[in-house]
C-alpha cells in the first residue's frame, strides 16, 4: 500500500468549481456546464478533437493515481471512478497509439487493517471483520481476513509506493483486482479495462494520509528497477500523469513539498515538462500563494491543474487534464 513553479494560474472558468485553477494556459473544457444543470461534461469524442498529438509526444503516457485512506473517502473515489471511463476514452481518441500505463497505490504501507487480523476476523475463512471503534464498532461483511498472513508474505502490499491490486478495508474493494499479466498496474491491453481500474481506485478509507512519500516512492528507481514492485511502469520515453485525491493535506510524509517535486522530476531525467499533477482535494481561493504542503508540491510544476474534491463530479476536473496532457506532449522532448 501506500499514502506537486508553474506559471501563471488562469481564474476559474464557468462551471467550475469555486478555487479550482488549471495552469500551463489550459482551461477547463469549454463543453463543461453547471453542474446544477445535472448535465454530464462532454470531454469529446475523436472526430471534434481536432488534429492528433502534436510532434514529441510518442503517445506513451503513465497514469499515477494516489488514494488518500485517511477519513471519510468513498465517496470521491466513486466520483473519481465515474469520471475515469470518459477520461480515458478521451485520451484514446486523441493521441493515435494510445500506449498508457495506470497505477494507483495509497497512503499508507499497511494492507488493509491492522486491527481485523487475526482477532477481528468473524471466523476461520475470513469471511467479515469487525472493527473496534472508539465511539462504535464497524463490520465488514466482505473483509478477506484469512488471506492476510500468506498475503502480506509478498512485500509490495506492506511497501510504501507499491502498486494497489487487492485493496482491503471499509468501503473498499475487498477482492483481488483481476490485473492481466501479474503487474502492479495495468495497460491499455487490459481486459475490461474500466472495471479493473473502478477494483483498483476503490481503496477504501481507515489508513495514513501521506501523499508525498507515496508519490516519491512510486517513481522512485528502487520500485521500478527490474524485480521492483512496480518493476516496468515508468518509462523514460512517457509523459507522466499525477492524479492525488485528498480529503487533507499531508503534514506527516518525510522531506518538503519541492523535494519530493525533485525527486518526480529527477524520475524524469530532470524535464518537468514531462510531468501533469492534478491535485484534487480541499483547496482554498488563493491558489496562486497557498502555502499548504500539497499546494505547494502542485504548483511545482508548469502543467497542473487544482479540483476540488466537493465538485458534485469530477468530469470538468479531467476535461482540463486531457488539455494540459495535450500541451505537455507539445513540450515534451523524448529523451534519446
Amino acid at each position: 500500500a501506500a499514502s506537486s513553479s508553474s506559471s501563471a494560474e488562469s481564474s476559474s472558468t464557468a462551471g467550475e468549481p469555486a478555487g479550482s485553477t488549471s495552469s500551463a494556459g489550459s482551461t477547463s473544457s469549454a463543453n463543461s456546464t453547471s453542474a446544477s444543470t445535472g448535465t454530464i461534461y462532454d470531454l469529446g469524442a475523436g472526430s471534434d478533437l481536432g488534429s492528433l498529438q502534436p510532434p514529441g509526444c510518442k503517445d506513451k503516457i503513465d497514469f499515477l493515481f494516489v488514494m488518500q485512506r485517511y477519513g471519510q473517502l468513498p465517496e470521491a473515489q466513486q466520483k473519481l471512478i465515474d469520471a475515469f471511463p470518459t477520461f480515458i476514452d478521451t485520451i484514446q481518441a486523441k493521441f493515435a497509439g494510445f500506449d498508457v500505463h495506470i497505477m494507483v497505490t495509497d497512503s499508507d504501507n499497511e494492507w488493509g487493517l491492522e486491527d481485523c487480523d487475526p482477532v477481528g476476523c468473524i471466523d476461520a475463512d475470513g469471511d467479515g471483520c469487525l472493527l473496534k471503534g472508539v465511539n462504535e464498532d464497524t463490520f465488514i461483511p466482505d473483509y478477506p481476513c484469512g488471506v492476510y498472513s500468506e498475503l502480506t508474505k509478498d512485500k509490495c502490499y506492506t511497501t510504501m509506493g507499491a502498486g494497489m491490486i487487492f485493496n482491503a478495508g471499509v468501503a473498499a474493494a475487498n477482492t483481488p483486482c483481476d490485473v492481466d499479466g501479474g503487474r502492479r498496474y495495468v495497460t491499455d491491453k487490459q481486459s475490461e479495462l474500466k472495471k479493473t481500474f473502478s477494483c483498483m481506485a476503490r481503496v477504501g478509507h481507515g489508513g495514513g494520509s501521506r501523499i508525498g512519500e507515496p508519490i516519491v516512492a512510486a517513481v522512485g528507481p528502487y520500485l521500478n528497477a527490474d524485480g521492483g514492485c512496480n518493476a516496468g511502469f515508468l518509462r523514460p520515453d512517457a509523459l507522466l500523469m499525477i492524479t492525488t485525491v485528498t480529503s487533507v493535506d499531508d503534514y506527516v510524509s518525510e522531506g518538503t513539498p519541492e523535494q519530493w517535486a525533485d525527486a518526480v522530476v529527477e524520475a524524469k531525467n530532470g524535464n518537468q515538462n514531462a510531468v501533469i499533477v492534478l491535485g484534487i482535494g480541499k483547496w482554498g481561493a488563493d491558489l496562486d500563494g497557498c502555502q499548504s504542503p500539497l499546494c505547494r508540491f502542485v504548483r511545482r510544476f508548469p502543467f497542473h491543474k487544482f479540483g476540488q474534491i466537493s465538485a458534485p463530479d469530477y468530469g470538468e476536473h479531467f476535461a482540463a487534464a486531457v488539455d494540459l496532457v495535450y500541451e505537455a506532449c507539445e513540450a515534451f522532448t523524448p529523451p534519446g
